[in-house]
């Protein structure tokens, strides 16, 4: 995967914890169709969800030319929102 690709992956899995805190913010659910659409339209990678928070690390799951993968990030760097 190309560090692009994983950085895109990273500001999903950011949107998405931002979105459990405010559900219905039209900034964030615009944001995270664009990522989705981009990492689909370029780089063929889909369903992406966010599995699993430990103390630690986030996973997140997604498939890629239908293979499915996870990929982890740190928490810190997930809950940075600035």
């Amino acid at each position: 995967m190309s560090l692009d690709a994983e950085l895109f992956i990273l500001s999903y899995a950011k949107i998405e914890t931002a979105l459990l805190f405010t559900p219905q913010n039209e900034r964030y659910i615009s944001a995270k169709r664009e990522i989705e659409k981009k990492l689909e339209q370029e780089y063929h990678i889909t369903q992406l969800q966010v599995m699993a928070r430990s103390v630690d690390l986030y996973t997140v799951a997604y498939k890629e030319q239908d293979e499915q993968k996870i990929i982890s990030f740190p928490a810190d760097e997930v809950e940075d929102f600035d």
